[in-house]
């Protein structure tokens, strides 16, 4: 379970810690890709409508 600390730090049953630069940096890398999956999801869901 995720514990959250009033320095910004997170951490997991691992004993993992990040903090929340490193959580922004990865979030920042990501999210585009992450977005590009999701508009091709709509094309191909509407795509998969027609065909139907």
């Amino acid at each position: 379970m995720t514990k959250y600390k009033s320095d910004y730090e997170v951490s997991d049953s691992d004993s993992s810690t990040c903090s929340y630069n490193q959580l922004q940096d990865a979030f920042s890398e990501l999210y585009p890709e992450a977005k590009k999956i999701g508009n091709l999801n709509k094309i191909y869901n509407g795509k998969i409508r027609e065909l139907e």
